[in-house]
């Protein structure tokens, strides 16, 4: 089998995999006459994906050869689960770490609880991206916790719009209407998302909806269902 069967077959089972047909990319898997360490971990990245952690432990067990894609998978997939000593020990047995491997660690502990651990990860383990201040933020915000929430918005050094959206959301969704709003005023990245939050954070003031709603690159039924239920309020 040459090189070039071998990326074509990885490409169509990623292509199965993204298309949410793992099945389907198992059995292409399956018919490979040889295989390379990017078809296995696409398919340890998927099932890691999806939470089904059986699975990405039985593909990384059955590796010849791993790589660190393979066990940040693996470990992303245990912290998915809340198996915080298992994430842990895949750490210490890690050849390398990069910043998905901590990422991993910060979202086990997110994941079961300990939210002042996850900060303090986030606050002393470089990050070199936003995923790591994502999942400590979220967390802090579904326990009801806006300050330490905004605390770690305030430290990310990029903030993608995952984050201002979550922030806003969080305002939103405990009735900071006032701070939901000035966030968004602030918001140096937006999309159809961040303008939904926006008009659900002007509830009692239909003129506000409705501009911010005109407002608006490209609606969906999702922000036109904001925009009634902004209206709804006002009537109130």
């Amino acid at each position: 089998m040459t090189r070039r069967d071998v990326i074509s077959w990885s490409t169509v089972i990623t292509l199965y995999t993204r298309a949410g047909g793992i099945d389907v990319a198992v059995q292409m898997f399956d018919k490979m006459p040889q295989r390379n360490v990017i078809a296995w971990n696409v398919l340890i990245a998927a099932f890691a994906e999806v939470g089904d952690l059986e699975k990405c432990q039985e593909f990384f067990t059955e590796m010849p050869q791993r790589s660190l894609i393979s066990w940040n998978s693996l470990m992303q997939a245990c912290a998915l689960h809340g198996k915080l000593d298992l994430t842990l020990a895949f750490l210490d047995r890690i050849p390398q770490q990069d910043s998905y491997s901590w990422n991993a660690v910060i979202l086990a502990y997110s994941q079961c609880g300990y939210l002042a651990e996850a900060l303090a990860m986030v606050e002393t383990v470089p990050q070199e991206s936003s995923v790591g201040f994502n999942v400590v933020m979220n967390a802090y915000a579904q326990a009801g916790d806006l300050h330490r929430a905004r605390h770690i918005f305030d430290l990310m050094p990029e903030k993608n719009v995952a984050a201002w959206n979550a922030m806003i959301q969080a305002y939103v969704q405990n009735g900071h209407l006032g701070d939901a709003k000035a966030l968004f005023d602030r918001a140096r990245k937006r999309n159809a998302l961040t303008w939904t939050f926006a008009i659900a954070s002007s509830h009692g003031d239909a003129g506000a909806a409705k501009d911010l709603f005109d407002k608006i690159p490209a609606r969906d039924i999702v922000s036109w269902t904001a925009l009634i239920t902004a209206l709804g309020h006002s009537q109130q």
